[in-house]
Parts: C-alpha cells; structure tokens; sequence
C-alpha cells in the first residue's frame, strides 16, 4: 500500500451529501479526499428530466457554510442547482477524484478502512464516508411482457422533456413527485397522459394558501414533537390543503407520513396534476397486469394502447453491495440502517435517510453529526 493512499478521512461520492460533508471537514481544516464515479460533481441531478427542479425551499436547502445566490428563485432549477455545487467545490477548494468507481470496501485488522476501485486502485483511510445515494439505478416493475411492448417504453431517468409528444397518448406508471412533474409537463405540451397507479400516497402541494408546503415541514420538524403529534398535525395539513384523493383513484397510506419516511417513501409533491386528475383531464388507471406487443392489460382486465410508457418508478441503491462483510447493517432495500455503528469505528453513511424537513436538510443535519463523531 502506498503511504500517498491514505487519508484521515475519505468520502464516496460528490453529489450534494459528498459535497456537504466536505464542506464541514473545510470548514475544520481537516484533510480528506473524495472519490466520484463520475466526471462531475451532482452528476445524478445532471442526469434527470431538463425541468427538474427542487421540491423544497432554499431557504432550507442550501448546503453547510454556503448560500444560495439572491437572485435564484425559491425553488432552484436544476440548471442552477448545478452550477451552485461547481461553485460550491471550489470555494472549499474540494479535492475530488474523478472517474474513481469503487468495487470494494473493508476494514483491516487495525481497524483502517480499505477501499479498492474498479481500476484497482487502493485507498486508506481512518475515516469513512459513504455518500453514494439512493439513486444509483433505476427500478423497473417485474411485469409479464415488459421488453415486448413495440411502442417506446423507457424509465423516467431517459426520460429527458416533453418534445415530440403532442397530441400522443402517454402512460406514466407511478405517482410519485417525478411522476407527477412529468405528466404535468407532458399535459401543458398537448400530449393526452393518463397515469398507472397501485401504491397508495400521501401527496403535498408545492404551495398552499402562498406558502411552501416544504417551509411548514421545516416548522414542525424543529418544534420537536413526539411522533405521534407530528403525524397528526402533517394529517391535519394534508387533509385541509390536498383533501382527500381517494374519489379520483389514488388512495392515502395506512402508515402515517413518519412510518413512511422510515421505510424509504417519501410524499408525492404535487406541482398541479392532482387538479387535472380532479378535473378528469388527466386520468388515472390501474396497475398494470401484463404487457402485450400492442396493448396494455391492466388489473381491471381493461386493454389500451399507449404511442409511449414512461416508469417513474424510482431508484435502488447499489452500497450494499461495495462491502465483502457486514451485510447485517443494511435493510431488506440495501440501505444503511443507521449513520455510523459502533461495532464499525471509522464508517460513516450520509444522505441515505428520508427525512420529514426534505433530504437536504437532513443531509445538513447528518453531516453535522457525523462531524461531531469523528471530532470525539
């Protein structure tokens, strides 16, 4: 092992978790190093639609020790978004290894952490964090008949704008906020959508009544209720700003919004397609049963064509899979259970947890604990 390889602390990935953990290293004058898979920095947010923008306020979204711009809107495009964490890593002067994927990780006998890249390239490092995502790939339905289908049929993550789809009939599966973004935009440039829907969802506006829906999450988040007076009183929001859905065909969770987040789902924000499901403009089918080559079966035994499918399905994360042992720390998805353990000093894993104040404010909340730990 070359002495040049090892670093007190080294960080997976520069999207914005990788990048909020090094801020606060900066900010400490402690030295590290990050290694990224790929040629950018917040290169998952490069990746999406070309409307995408921030589902929460930048009020709250900005990263550690670094402001949004004035001038940038309340919720910030992605174009922006992108140009705010260039600048970010070089304000801190972050030094970023890119094109470095990993292949795997594990901790020696003198309790140092090894990290070894496809190009076998070796890393040590007493400090560990992994900050590699949830969406490192996208997640497909297992349905009968899903490569057969000879209409263009894509998941969201190809999906890029709206161009060329009006006055097409298009069927976007799922109902989560890019779901919901995308038949939006896909409707406002003619296209005639209709949306599959089988989970139930508890779904928030962007704004209500001419505030962020995101800003009164923030605010219940930081009055520190127990639990189950957080949950009421986000039951309480939903019910007198969206109202109930259910007449429409999409039904609202048994589990509260907090039981939710724990398992990884987080609210659907709503950007105006709910009003055009309410005002039967945009219609909601249900699951999907089979595809054949020319048609859609869904469970209601109903059979339609579509000129295109769009699966806004979601993503998996692939860090479990970077670690020969440990397998213990990961749930039933492949997600870390906690942000460190104590029977593994030195790893840390941050922006993996969904949060009730939105992921980034999370991941300011978990990068400061983190700093903390590794402080003493």
């Amino acid at each position: 092992m070359k002495a040049e390889n090892f670093t007190e602390n080294l960080i997976i990935g520069a999207g914005l978790a990788g990048l909020a953990m090094a801020a606060r290293l900066s900010w400490h004058k402690m030295p590290y190093q990050i290694l990224e898979k790929s040629d950018q920095v917040a290169h998952s947010w490069e990746k999406h639609y070309d409307s995408l923008s921030m589902q929460t306020s930048k009020l709250y979204s900005a990263l550690p020790h670094f402001a949004f711009p004035l001038h940038y809107p309340k919720y910030v495009p992605k174009n922006l978004l992108l140009e705010y964490c260039k600048n970010y890593a070089k304000e801190f002067a972050m030094p970023i290894v890119f094109g470095t994927e990993i292949n795997n990780i594990k901790q020696l006998t003198d309790k140092n952490w090894q990290v070894v890249s496809k190009n076998k390239q070796e890393y040590l490092c007493k400090n560990l964090i992994v900050a590699t995502g949830n969406c490192q790939i996208p997640s497909m339905p297992d349905i009968e008949g899903l490569k057969k289908y000879r209409q263009p049929l894509i998941h969201s993550q190809e999906y890029k704008n709206a161009e060329n789809c009006d006055g097409k009939k298009v069927l976007v599966v799922g109902f989560g906020t890019s779901a919901n973004e995308i038949a939006y935009e896909l409707h406002k440039n003619g296209a005639f959508v209709s949306m599959s829907v089988q989970n139930s969802q508890h779904i928030l506006y962007k704004d209500s009544f001419g505030f962020s829906s995101h800003e009164y999450m923030v605010w219940l988040y930081k009055m520190n209720l127990p639990s189950a007076m957080t949950d009421y009183f986000s039951m309480l929001y939903q019910r007198n700003t969206v109202g109930d859905a259910a007449n429409v065909g999409i039904n609202s969770p048994n589990d509260s919004l907090s039981v939710q987040l724990k398992k990884g789902i987080e609210p659907t924000v709503d950007v105006g397609t709910l009003d055009l499901i309410r005002k039967k403009i945009i219609r909601i089918l249900p699951a999907i049963k089979k595809i054949h080559p020319k048609d859609i079966e869904f469970e209601n035994k109903n059979k339609e064509s579509f000129d295109k499918i769009i699966f806004a399905t979601g993503y998996q994360t692939l860090v479990s899979k970077l670690f020969l042992q440990m397998k213990e720390i990961f749930n039933e998805k492949g997600r870390p259970e906690k942000l460190f353990f104590n029977d593994y000093q030195g790893l840390y894993f941050l922006g993996f947890r969904h949060h009730l104040a939105g992921t980034i404010y999370g991941i300011n909340e978990d990068s400061a604990k983190i700093l903390r730990q590794i402080l003493g």
